[in-house]
């Protein structure tokens, strides 16, 4: 009897053992989470937004056309935008946008009566379908890029491509203030011959609103 009392006890210590080398259940008071990966969580979720500003800018003309009269800078403009962010994960969010300016002063020999291809001020309205990526740098700051094709009705009409970037910092969650540095490249001319680049900087106000569930 106390033959078979032992050999139970052997067998119980021997599983013991086992359990500890596999570190497995049987390891009593081994904690096997050593072995198991650790996850930082999921990544910051960002719901879909609508977001617009509204700004005054100026243009620099890296060319001039003598025939057009025209100055190196270009006239005050009046800007206002408009965006939809999807939702998505992380700090990049992708969205659309269209983009709707005019000039807010006389333009060429509007002013001058040397040409008759001069604007005034409200007749030159330029529309920019936009593709728009946004980097989160924190609640209060976000940077927003943009590409766009540009179309321009009025009495000279023009058309061409524009990029940009400008940073966002937003004093509440759903308004804030933006400075934009773009670049644009319009053609014109008779037939479409003359190249317009141009580089124009604005700010003003932005207004943002997330879509919560």
């Amino acid at each position: 009897m106390a033959r078979a009392q032992d050999r139970a006890t052997d067998e119980a210590a021997e599983e013991e053992r086992a359990g500890h080398a596999r570190g497995g259940s049987y390891a009593w008071g081994d904690s096997s989470t050593d072995d198991v990966p650790t996850h930082s969580g999921p990544e910051t979720h960002r719901y879909a937004r609508v977001f617009g500003t509204v700004g005054a800018g100026i243009t620099i003309r890296i060319l001039e056309y003598q025939p057009l009269a025209q100055s190196r800078l270009a006239p005050v403009y009046l800007q206002l935008r408009a965006g939809y962010f999807f939702e998505g994960d992380g700090d990049i969010q992708h969205g659309v946008g269209l983009g709707i300016s005019t000039n807010l002063q006389v333009d060429g020999g509007a002013d001058t009566g040397a040409s008759i291809n001069g604007l005034d001020a409200l007749t030159a309205w330029t529309f920019t379908p936009q593709y728009l990526i946004r980097g989160w740098f924190g609640d209060w700051f976000q940077l927003i890029g943009r590409v766009g094709v540009a179309v321009t009705a009025s009495s000279l009409p023009n058309w061409g491509f524009e990029v940009g970037v400008h940073p966002l910092l937003k004093i509440l969650s759903g308004f804030g203030f933006y400075a934009d540095v773009s670049f644009s490249m319009f053609f014109s001319g008779e037939p479409m011959a003359d190249i317009h680049p141009l580089i124009s900087i604005e700010g003003g106000v932005a207004f943002d609103f997330e879509f919560l569930p």
